[in-house]
């Protein structure tokens, strides 16, 4: 059963959608609950953390914060939850892209088209799971998904797996990870593997990430690096020689 909550300041709106939910066919897998503010949404949040599907809706009567902003604050990139905005002010169109979303629907909106962005959410909510780790350290026994890890560390006869708020630890070997790792992850050093998503510049010493972290380059690994880079970005002749250049 995956949570979905219901972000709208109009009762009647609120009705709408929830009937849309429960005419879809997905409607057996959803356990739905409407919030009908940001501040209730943070409530909602801070005892049961975060849904796994979130309808905003996007201008509220109180225009101190709107469903972007509390999309923004609530639930960052990565975070898992599948937003699905809708609205009634197509002006909102180009906002929205400042925040993760998967559909973005205006009012009225037909049950088809409901359909489709819900569809849409739940296909990435199972892709998401079947991509899952488990990591256990200590009894307990974590799952992390590999598109939110930035790089991952080697020290003593643990595996440390490092996101942009918060870090996991497994007692494993790096050539293990690596085995299970999708192929965004590449060893640059003896004690490091490294998400190429999460690359913002790079040089032959060390690798700067998005989260301002800088990782070693080992000496062993820049000519390996550097050939799994032009692989997975698929670089031109030009880009090839850059990075060349840099390693």
């Amino acid at each position: 059963m995956y949570t979905a909550v219901v972000l709208e300041d109009d009762a009647q709106a609120a009705s709408v959608i929830e009937a849309r939910i429960a005419d879809s066919p997905y409607a057996g897998e959803l356990s739905v609950t409407h919030v009908a503010s940001p501040a209730a949404l943070a409530d909602r949040l801070s005892e049961a953390g975060r849904p796994d599907i979130l309808f905003a809706d996007i201008r509220m009567e109180d225009d101190s914060e709107d469903g972007i902003q509390a999309v923004r604050d609530l639930l960052p990139w990565g975070c898992g939850t599948q937003v699905i905005y809708i609205t009634g002010y197509v002006e909102y169109c180009v906002s929205v892209y400042e925040t993760h979303h998967v559909y973005f629907l205006l009012k009225p909106v037909d049950q088809a088209t409901f359909n489709k962005a819900l569809k849409r959410a739940l296909d990435n909510l199972r892709s998401r799971e079947e991509r899952m780790l488990p990591v256990t350290y200590k009894g307990k026994t974590t799952l992390v998904d590999p598109v939110d890890v930035l790089y991952i560390e080697s020290r003593l006869r643990k595996v440390i797996f490092h996101e942009e708020d918060e870090d996991h630890e497994v007692y494993s070997t790096m050539s293990e990870m690596a085995e299970v790792l999708p192929s965004s992850f590449v060893r640059c050093h003896k004690s490091f593997l490294i998400n190429m998503d999460a690359i913002q510049t790079f040089d032959a010493t060390e690798v700067m990430l998005r989260s301002g972290q800088k990782v070693p380059v080992g000496q062993r690994y820049r000519d390996s690096l550097r050939a799994s880079m032009v692989r997975y970005f698929g670089m031109s002749e030009a880009d090839r020689e850059e990075v060349e250049k840099s390693a």
